[in-house]
């Protein structure tokens, strides 16, 4: 083994460390901030998972309702009803 070799194993080694401890605590979504409209205009809402209970929640203006993780993925995903996400929010 040539001491290049040598060399990039042992910095691929190093790299990977700083990541094990993370493999442990895995990141789970947390809310999804809604854009419904265009470019130009729109409105925003989200929805928030109550870790605790174990559903969703919309929280758009004044209303507050539970909902399904069927719609709020629906909803994420965007295409011809002009709502998509954008930004999503992750704890650990």
């Amino acid at each position: 083994m040539s001491d290049i070799e040598a060399k990039v194993i042992e910095l691929e080694a190093l790299i990977q460390e700083p990541y094990e401890e993370k493999k442990e605590r895995p990141y789970h979504l947390h809310a999804v901030l809604i854009h419904d409209g265009i470019a130009e205009q729109g409105h925003y809402y989200s929805y928030v998972y109550d870790r605790f209970l174990k559903h969703w929640w919309k929280f758009d203006d004044h209303r507050v309702s539970k909902v399904s993780e069927a719609q709020v993925e629906r909803e994420a995903r965007g295409g011809f009803n002009k709502k998509s996400a954008c930004n999503l929010f992750y704890i650990s």
